[in-house]
């Protein structure tokens, strides 16, 4: 997967503003399947970011503590600050 790109470079090659894909990286929106895609074939992902994507749309279960934590790789809430990225079963 490429690295070293400015969210400003990244997001002229996916024809995005810059503060969406700020929006994005702090997991304060979502992106469109057409954006992830897009994001994928930049990125020189093979599928990855994709494949994440379908699972942080994957149905929510509740967590212990009162927040909630998507099944697969997908943000965790607490207080309605995200928080990190996880990997759950």
């Amino acid at each position: 997967m490429k690295r070293g790109l400015s969210q400003q470079s990244l997001a002229d090659r996916v024809f995005q503003s810059r503060s969406l894909i700020s929006f994005i990286e702090a997991a304060q929106r979502r992106p469109s399947l057409d954006l992830v895609l897009n994001l994928d074939r930049v990125l020189d992902a093979g599928g990855a970011i994709e494949s994440a994507w379908r699972h942080a749309t994957a149905p929510v279960v509740e967590a212990a503590g009162g927040g909630d934590e998507r099944v697969g790789l997908a943000w965790t809430r607490t207080g309605g600050e995200a928080v990190e990225w996880t990997l759950s079963d």
